[in-house]
């Protein structure tokens, strides 16, 4: 298979390196190749345009920029630099700390990256990475991959994707994309809270969710648990609800239901006659021999 033909490589004359040294000065352009090396630097000059270079160095911390640039392969540096843009990627140098952006840019590969920033913002990106965590989101990236992570919070937003992966324990989400997917996902989660999901989760297990989800749908799970919220239950504990799941349960409010009977037992005596019509009772002739009084 031929591979497709490289972008042409840019020239490096002496008046580019002389705009170099006018924009950024003689000392930010020494710390700049000491740190990166000539040879580097001319890589990245040769195949990224020198005024895009310029505006990446003059807007963000050079320091910060070089580490992250240490960090990554010549072929890396330029894959970013041509798929996300100017804009994004001066946000993403600005808002993510250093070390959790290496560590970032080390876990996902370039076009993930890419992927998450151009399908749901720079901005929201860093909301997700700070706001989850950096070693949670790799996680998460790497669970959904980029694709289905973007279609995820484009369906229900990054404020809700937040509530979802700080209230589910992220085994839980695993353990519930490899049954289900993300679809029910899109439904349960901006329409039930994520707070209530993970206590559904927790308090029947994913397996046990899962099947009823399939069985019922998301939609109708939604529905029957509004219609739940709005009604008032009989009083039952945790130990009776977990009974009920393992089919052992008394009904709430029974005494001594669920106790087993003995095989060929008779029913205790009450001490109470029979009322009037019910079996056991005397008619007839019979009741009213019974009745009369007796001849002395």
């Amino acid at each position: 298979m031929n591979k497709p033909p490289e972008a042409p490589l840019y020239g490096f004359s002496l008046l580019d390196g002389l705009a170099y040294l006018r924009e950024l000065g003689a000392g930010r352009l020494v710390h700049l190749f000491s740190r990166l090396s000539m040879e580097r630097m001319l890589y990245i000059s040769q195949r990224i345009a020198h005024a895009e270079i310029l505006r990446l160095l003059k807007s963000v911390n050079q320091e910060k920029l070089v580490e992250v640039m240490q960090s990554m392969r010549n072929e890396e540096i330029i894959r970013l630099l041509r798929s996300v843009s100017e804009k994004d990627l001066i946000l993403l140098l600005e808002e993510i700390p250093t070390a959790d952006l290496i560590a970032w840019l080390h876990h996902s590969p370039v076009q993930e990256t890419a992927t998450l920033v151009n399908g749901i913002g720079a901005r929201d990106s860093v909301r997700l990475i700070r706001g989850a965590g950096v070693e949670q989101s790799i996680e998460l990236a790497r669970l959904l991959k980029a694709r289905r992570l973007v279609d995820l919070v484009q369906s229900i937003g990054v404020d809700v994707a937040l509530e979802l992966v700080q209230a589910v324990p992220l085994a839980d989400i695993k353990r519930w994309v490899r049954k289900r997917g993300i679809q029910d996902l899109k439904i349960l989660a901006p329409w039930l809270g994520a707070g209530n999901l993970a206590k559904i989760l927790e308090g029947l297990g994913v397996d046990r969710a899962a099947a009823m989800i399939k069985t019922i749908g998301a939609a109708e799970s939604v529905r029957l648990l509004h219609l739940v919220q709005s009604m008032t239950l009989p009083a039952a504990s945790a130990e009776q609800l977990e009974a009920l799941l393992q089919g052992k349960a008394a009904a709430p409010g029974r005494r001594g239901a669920g106790k087993k009977v003995r095989k060929g037992a008779k029913p205790r005596a009450t001490g109470r006659a029979p009322r009037a019509g019910q079996p056991g009772r005397a008619t007839g002739r019979r009741a009213a021999r019974r009745a009369a009084p007796r001849r002395k």
